[in-house]
């Protein structure tokens, strides 16, 4: 390998990344004990009493990246609920809500930062604007790996992320932001943020993970196999929590192996890139993956975009969490499957991410870009 390419090695090892990988279900299990301790029941409760006092008409998420990309779970999950809610929901990047949405005057509104570091500058001058807008702090929560941030002055409501530490940015920390922006929407919701069911939903989630990560070898290369050397990715999805993973993937695969991915809306990809795609025409090697995590998704309108990309694209690869739409793919020959299971299905994207970044991985070893052990 060149000077030139050399610049672009990675620091590790395909093993330190990997054995990385497999402790974020060591850090989700350490994140949901933490808070199934029963040490953050008065936190939730107050975020309630919260919502009820200060008659919240708006709710907003905001985060950058990958934070931004977990907080889209909270948009599925209200839109599945078959509850009335007093509030609208928004989840937007750090940039666009310091940019566009930062209120002039105090509003029936609570904030709800994303941020692993709890110091960027962005959100030190949003929560600056807020205190001196005199909204009350009381509205203004944190999401955050840093419980000694310098915004604990002003923002005493703090939900902790509990990473220890990650090699790849946005693994560890997007995977328990999911989990705590799922409890929170929980008690937006007007439910309990933690029951004896649910914590027994997660140890299985969490078992089921585990039993990925014993045999993660085996469908990696089968994905990978159907990768093979491709020009472009385009990782789509149809519901806002996958569209989670799909984002953080196409981030992580243009960052670690150097390859064009985009993750999108199976609309937007369909009034976008499958225009490009001519029928029996492959100047490029394109490779469409799928993300179907949601098993609430109508089936007919999946075979229907399947059939349609099979068209242009002539192969495609699916996530499956769906049983009745893996059942009936399965018999295509041109379509290759990979089937989990998340009853919890809005955490769909933890497992489509855990699934994935051992793909990306391999590629990435394949092209040189790590450090050999």
């Amino acid at each position: 390998m060149s000077k030139k390419n050399d610049s672009f090695i990675w620091p590790f090892s395909f093993q330190q990344i990997r054995d990385d990988f497999f402790n974020e279900i060591e850090s989700l299990h350490n994140c949901a004990d933490q808070y199934f301790s029963g040490k953050f029941s008065s936190l939730f409760s107050k975020l309630r009493k919260i919502l009820m006092d200060y008659e919240i008409s708006k709710v907003f998420f905001i985060g950058n990246t990958y934070s931004y990309f977990a907080s889209q779970i909270a948009s599925q999950m209200i839109m599945v609920d078959q509850n009335e809610i007093s509030f609208s929901l928004y989840c937007v990047e750090l940039s666009e809500f310091f940019d566009y949405m930062l209120p002039q005057e105090p509003e029936k509104a609570l904030y709800i930062f994303i941020s692993k570091s709890g110091k960027s500058r962005f959100l030190q001058e949003c929560v600056d604007h807020l205190r001196l807008s005199k909204i009350s702090p009381e509205t203004v929560w944190l999401i955050t790996n840093n419980q000694n941030t310098s915004l604990a002055s002003f923002i005493s409501n703090r939900f902790p992320m509990f990473v220890s530490s990650e090699i790849v940015l946005g693994t560890k920390s997007f995977i328990n932001t999911l989990f705590i922006v799922y409890l929170i929407t929980r008690v937006l919701l007007g439910k309990e943020a933690v029951d004896s069911h649910l914590q027994r939903k997660i140890h299985i989630f969490l078992s089921d993970l585990a039993n990925f990560r014993e045999n993660w070898e085996k469908p990696t290369e089968y994905i990978e196999s159907f990768l093979g050397d491709f020009d472009d990715l385009y990782i789509i999805s149809r519901d806002p929590a996958s569209m989670a993973a799909a984002s953080l993937s196409a981030l992580h695969a243009k960052s670690f192996t150097r390859l064009l991915t985009e993750g999108t809306y199976i609309s937007h990809f369909f009034h976008g890139p499958f225009q490009i795609l001519e029928k029996k025409i492959y100047p490029r090697e394109i490779r469409i993956l799928m993300f179907v995590g949601d098993r609430t998704t109508n089936e007919a309108t999946i075979y229907r975009l399947v059939k349609l990309i099979l068209e242009r694209a002539g192969k495609v690869l699916v996530l499956s969490n769906n049983p009745a739409v893996s059942d009936t793919l399965r018999k295509n020959k041109r379509i290759s499957l990979v089937d989990f299971t998340a009853d919890i299905q809005v955490l769909s994207p933890i497992f489509e991410l855990f699934i994935l970044q051992f793909v990306l991985l391999k590629i990435a070893e394949k092209k040189g870009l790590l450090q050999k052990s």
